[in-house]
């Protein structure tokens, strides 16, 4: 009993691994909706460090398409909805006493993506771009003196990316890659190397 029991549990396994390597590449349609959370401006585009403070709503697109057995194409879509605060700041001409206002604004960021795979269950190598147009606001800066009013931007930022991933074992996967950062006028902006070590649940 005790053997028949293992090789069953041997069997399904092996049918299971080969149904997941036959189908990794399955094509496929996702929608979600998620809170987000900022990154620490100073180092976003070095050091992953996520503040744990809410800034808005997002919603996103996952859709992939299967071509063949090795390659696998994904396109993504998100938009991302947050408040911050305009000031604007007007002085009075007797008194010369300046007055402040700040008005709350609802700013959305658009973004989209593509992404070419290629690879297996075991292994894959992947490279993607990444878009990314984010109204922000701005203060006013004269002579290097906050003038004490904002404006509203639009800030464009595209990420180049090329990695992959390697299961080393059925529970351990290793995922590398390098991240470039430009802005709208295809200026070098940084470089960041990323590798992670994951544990897979079973």
């Amino acid at each position: 009993m005790f053997n028949h029991k293992k090789n069953y549990r041997k069997t399904i396994k092996q049918k299971q691994d080969d149904f997941r390597a036959r189908y990794w590449n399955t094509s496929n349609i996702e929608l979600a909706y998620g809170q987000s959370f900022p990154f620490n401006p100073v180092f976003s585009e070095s050091i992953d460090s996520l503040k744990l403070s809410k800034t808005g709503n997002a919603v996103w697109l996952n859709d992939s398409l299967g071509i063949g057995r090795h390659l696998l194409l994904n396109g993504i879509g998100r938009v991302i909805q947050k408040t911050d605060f305009l000031r604007a700041t007007t002085i009075d001409s007797t008194t010369s006493e300046s007055n402040t206002s700040v008005t709350k604004k609802n700013l959305l960021t658009y973004a989209y993506g593509i992404n070419l795979r290629y690879g297996s269950i075991r292994y894959s190598f992947f490279i993607e771009s990444f878009s990314t147009y984010e109204n922000i606001i701005k203060p006013i800066i004269v002579d290097g003196v906050d003038t004490g009013n904002d404006i509203e931007s639009v800030e464009k930022i595209i990420i180049l990316s090329y990695g992959g991933d390697l299961k080393l074992s059925n529970s351990v996967m290793l995922s590398y890659g390098i991240r470039t950062v430009v802005d709208k006028n295809l200026n070098f902006r940084g470089m960041v190397p990323i590798a992670a070590v994951t544990c897979l649940m079973k």
